[in-house]
């Protein structure tokens, strides 16, 4: 009975790794700045994200448009 609850246990376990994986969420995914003229200077925006997943979040590239 013992052996039965372990490999149930032991099983479960490596099901929920199959199913854990990093997820990233964002507050806002766009931002406009509107019309920009060069005399502005330079602009910021900050994107917030959080990994909402279970396992860690890897960024590995990151590029703006």
């Amino acid at each position: 009975m013992k052996k039965i609850i372990f490999v149930c246990f032991v099983g479960l376990f490596f099901i929920s790794l199959l199913y854990s994986e990093p997820e990233i969420s964002f507050s806002e995914k766009s931002f406009d700045f509107g019309e920009v003229l060069a005399t502005n200077g330079k602009l910021h925006h900050k994107f917030i994200f959080t990994n909402v997943g279970d396992e860690p979040l890897e960024i590995m590239k990151v590029t703006s448009s």
